[in-house]
């Protein structure tokens, strides 16, 4: 798997006594408390810029792996976010195939198809010259020491220069 498709098979589970981030089977998870708020700018962030992140997937034949990320609720309580690969979009919905295998959502399985609301969007990613943009939620699991390996497929910024 390319590092910046790797990076794109990242969850955050909200289950149990805690919640873990998970890249591929063989990687370890970064594991937060439920109570954990960490992430909850990231996510505000993520969604303030979604019209950008339409922008790119609507004009750019640069970018590729357009996804977004949502949450589903586990067969434990918690919650499990999944990174959706988006096929197509409207102004209300979108549609996708799931990106990862989920770990604690058994009636979800990688690369089953997916539509849903743009209000579940918590994240979104794009690749684009070997570098991920968007991603906030990673950026912020990056800079609490999870996912080291993947911060080199990081852009420096989540977004583009010049995007507002």
């Amino acid at each position: 798997m390319s590092g910046a498709a790797k990076i794109l098979a990242l969850a955050v589970l909200m289950a149990g006594v805690g919640s873990q981030a998970a890249c591929t089977p063989e990687d370890k998870g970064v594991w937060l408390k439920r109570a954990d708020k960490s992430l909850d700018p990231a996510i505000a962030d993520a969604k303030a810029t979604l019209p950008v992140f339409w922008r790119h997937l609507d004009g750019d034949p640069l970018i590729t792996d357009p996804a977004v990320k949502v949450a589903f609720p586990t067969q434990h309580g918690g919650t499990e976010y999944l990174w959706i690969f988006v096929d197509s979009h409207s102004g209300e919905a979108f549609r996708g195939r799931v990106g990862n295998e989920p770990e604690d959502v058994p009636s979800v399985r990688a690369e089953q198809p997916y539509t849903g609301k743009i209000s579940e969007i918590t994240d979104w990613s794009y690749a684009k010259n070997d570098k991920q943009y968007g991603q906030y939620t990673t950026r912020i699991l990056v800079k609490q020491g999870g996912f080291k390996d993947e911060a080199r497929y990081l852009a420096p910024t989540p977004l583009e220069p010049g995007d507002r």
